[in-house]
């Protein structure tokens, strides 16, 4: 199998990340829109059966061993690619190529494994149905180590020499929760469940992006995912927005009691504010199904800063 996508870093970061991907794909349409087609074609190459597409795929992990130790923090479901997702950026990559293109023919090839990523997101993260999606620990909102959750993973500030060690045991105890079950099961434990404003904004802006280009390529499902757009930014204004502070907090999911949760008690205050207006713009659209995709691990060139060619990973 042939791999061939942006590196972020030969040196410290040599694998292919989710969402770094889309966004070199963007990045590349103003350098060779061909790159930008393959940077997306490399990723979906990492697609599962059931439409789980993982936030690392670690094409060259022999030569990588370091990644692979406990004190890196990464949770593999299979040798080459993790039991992490990240923020469904490859949809709005999507529309930004044929946008840039209107190569529909392109479109087509990659919209079912990314149709099918939305449906997995939607039956496994969102088990209360109430269109927000949940992260199972703290680097799923692609934000990594941020110290918006630091409460909830029992991580201190002070002293500042204590925060790694404790930061590291905390990955530790939540991927010790997740062992041995599978994806659904993960989604309900609880250990940590949070519906993350960002997360659920680019689902939104994905399941938007989704919907115009179904529609574009003749496929069905436009309106059920213009809905679930819609259905998401909903719950996001219903369950995160606070119009008397301005600003959005990020739910603790108890989908497990399908209780709703108030966005005033049960929460974490997000970093940062967004206005009413920018929120709206995540408006609408909703989910599909597909058809199946290649599970196996992924070929790649490595390229900006480096790209390498290989025909197997390894």
């Amino acid at each position: 199998m042939r791999y061939d996508f942006v590196c972020p870093s030969p040196t410290h970061y040599p694998f292919q990340w989710f969402w770094d991907s889309a966004f070199h794909a963007i990045a590349l349409l103003q350098v060779d829109p061909e790159l930008s087609k393959q940077e997306l074609r490399c990723l979906v190459q990492g697609a599962q059966p059931d439409g789980y597409i993982a936030h690392m795929l670690l094409w060259e992990r022999r030569g990588n061993p370091e990644w692979l130790k406990p004190e890196a923090c990464i949770r593999l479901d299979h040798p080459f690619f993790t039991g992490t997702i990240q923020p469904p950026v490859i949809a709005r990559a999507l529309e930004r190529i044929y946008d840039a293109t209107g190569d529909l023919g392109f479109v087509r090839e990659i919209l079912p494994p990314v149709l099918r990523f939305v449906h997995w997101l939607e039956c496994v993260r969102d088990a209360d149905r109430d269109g927000l999606v949940t992260i199972i620990q703290p680097d799923e909102s692609g934000l990594d180590a941020s110290p918006k959750y630091d409460a909830a993973m029992g991580i201190p500030s002070h002293p500042p020499e204590a925060t790694l060690p404790a930061w590291r045991r905390s990955m530790h105890r939540l991927f010790d929760a997740y062992a041995g079950k599978s994806h659904e099961e993960q989604a309900t434990l609880g250990v940590f469940a949070f519906e993350d404003v960002m997360m659920n904004v680019i689902y939104a802006d994905a399941l938007r992006a989704l919907a115009r280009l179904v529609g574009l390529a003749g496929m069905p499902g436009a309106d059920d995912l213009e809905r679930a757009s819609g259905r998401t930014h909903d719950a996001l204004m219903q369950k995160s927005w606070d119009p008397k502070r301005g600003l959005f907090w990020i739910s603790r999911d108890r989908a497990r009691s399908a209780s709703r949760c108030s966005p005033s008690r049960r929460s974490f205050r997000l970093c940062c504010r967004i206005s009413t207006q920018a929120s709206r713009s995540v408006s609408s659209t909703s989910t599909c199904s597909t058809s199946a995709s290649s599970g196996s691990p992924i070929r790649s060139r490595v390229s900006l800063p480096a790209r390498r060619a290989s025909t197997r990973p390894g």
